[in-house]
């Protein structure tokens, strides 16, 4: 496959001078430390997974895995979304289990002492396709808890009627998020700093977060609010005693730890108290390692064998999954996947000829819940904006401070113009945190996921722009405040 794309075929498709690729490649080549790191920009596209592995494809083919400075550091966008992933609450299985594995699934069975032939692995599915059911009328029930998906999830408008059919909970610290307008019942949720548990970092390392004050009012911790439920649905292991019998979130970890021996993630040599001694612990945390491994891969050995192995793989474009009889075992190896480079699914048109880019600014985080009720930080970005390239401003006669208007076949967008370089000619970037009215960037975005994590397509969605009115550059959006 690397035949059909040469230096000049890859510049082209990246629109950068073949030297600089060229540059590029001979660094990374000839330098004995690297990492590398990709954060949305790479996730949130119908080419994510197959983006991701070619940057795992070059560590292993340089070599820059398992030893100090080199490796690939995969980073989330939202805090302890890595303990998530272990423990299943991310689409799959906790410790990283194969649900095609009929040996993983009943080891899980017998650590929760329930019955495999009541128990039905299948893999969960991602919340764009819980959504497109729930539109099709075969969900009518949906538990939100602790994010906004009525402004983070693409085509809010579309997203807005689908929530409103459904009886909705919402479980949140905030009443005042535009999802839980749309709810039927609010549980209101304590925050960190209120209740105790653990989080997982990024680079593997585990933390103990203490409560220090009580929940205000009524709001109670995910913990309680979980088992209180679980205890009134009455949820029975195959002795008929409670499934879920925790007291505490100590009892809950300590679970944890029992259901993750043996996995990648492995905690069962943690405790409270090591991590209260230690302040963090990198898994796998066991015999072999009893204060944790601070590095993986050293010695070249991947859970790649068919018996361990978290996938028998997925086909990049179709989301076709691997049969464990097509899984050719590499014990332990290492491979590689390739993929074939592929046009985005929604081009420009004549009618709608810019491309727009979804993201993030340094003073907002996710839907702005937390950060706009801090007045320094809402103070640097209090409102929705565009920034447009100076080429494209000039043909469309914007200047800093202007009115605009976008316009998608999902919606209409309105805020104050940026003319900035760091755009690319035909790009626009809208900051997504904003999600009242015309001020969601997130209306023009679409339901096209990838084929394998399903995570949406929310970097290049087709717009027109047009100016609505003159304005003078606002107090926030000035050039210091850009650079």
């Amino acid at each position: 496959m690397t035949d059909d794309y040469t230096p000049e075929k890859v510049a082209g498709i990246c629109e950068i001078p073949e030297q600089d690729l060229l540059t590029a490649v001979q660094w990374m080549a000839n330098t004995p430390k690297m990492v590398s790191t990709v954060l949305q920009g790479f996730y949130q596209s119908v080419e994510a997974t197959a983006a991701y592995s070619l940057v795992n494809s070059v560590h292993l083919i340089l070599g820059a895995i398992g030893k100090p400075g080199a490796g690939p550091l995969l980073m989330a966008g939202q805090p302890s979304a890595m303990s998530n992933r272990e423990t299943g609450a991310g689409g799959s299985y906790p410790g990283y289990r194969n649900p095609h594995n009929e040996v993983q699934m009943r080891d899980l069975c017998d650590k929760w002492n329930i019955a495999y032939n009541d128990f039905h692995p299948e893999v969960p599915k991602d919340i764009l396709t819980m959504m497109e059911q729930a539109e099709r009328g075969e969900i009518e029930f949906m538990w939100v808890m602790g994010t906004n998906p009525l402004v983070s999830l693409p085509n809010q408008n579309r997203s807005e009627r689908i929530l409103k059919r459904l009886f909705l909970v919402v479980q949140d610290p905030f009443i005042d998020t535009e999802t839980v307008s749309t709810a039927d019942i609010y549980l209101p949720a304590s925050m960190w700093g209120e209740k105790q548990g653990c989080v997982t970092n990024a680079d593997r390392s585990v933390n103990l977060l203490m409560q220090a004050v009580d929940p205000p009012g009524e709001a109670r911790s995910d913990f309680d609010i979980f088992v209180e439920i679980a205890g009134r649905i009455g949820f029975k292991d195959k002795d008929g005693a409670p499934l879920i019998s925790f007291k505490k979130p100590e009892d809950a970890f300590n679970e944890w730890r029992r259901v993750a021996a043996g996995r990648p993630c492995d905690y069962s040599g943690m405790t409270y108290d090591l991590l209260l001694e230690m302040g963090a612990i990198r898994w796998p945390c066991n015999e072999k390692y009893p204060k944790g491994c601070a590095r993986l891969y050293e010695n070249l050995h991947f859970w790649t064998e068919a018996e361990r192995c978290q996938t028998y793989g997925v086909d990049f474009l179709t989301s076709r999954v691997t049969a464990k009889d097509e899984y050719i075992d590499p014990k332990g190896k290492a491979f590689l996947r390739p993929a074939a480079w592929r046009q985005p699914p929604n081009p420009v048109t004549t009618e709608y000829p810019y491309l727009l880019i979804t993201g993030r600014v340094v003073y907002h985080f996710h839907t702005r819940t937390k950060t706009a009720r801090s007045s320094v930080l809402n103070g640097h970005a209090p409102e929705p904006y565009i920034e447009i390239h100076p080429l494209d401003a000039e043909k469309m006669q914007i200047s800093t401070g202007d009115l605009v208007e976008v316009l998608s076949p999902n919606g209409r967008w309105e805020g104050v113009a940026m003319v900035v370089d760091t755009v690319r000619p035909g790009d626009v970037f809208i900051p997504f945190h904003y999600g009242k009215g015309v001020h969601a960037a997130n209306q023009h975005t679409w339901y096209a996921r990838d084929a394998v994590s399903h995570q949406p397509h929310l970097k290049s969605s087709p717009v027109a722009v047009k100016r609505l009115s003159f304005g003078a550059p606002r107090a926030g959006y000035s050039k210091d405040w850009k650079s």
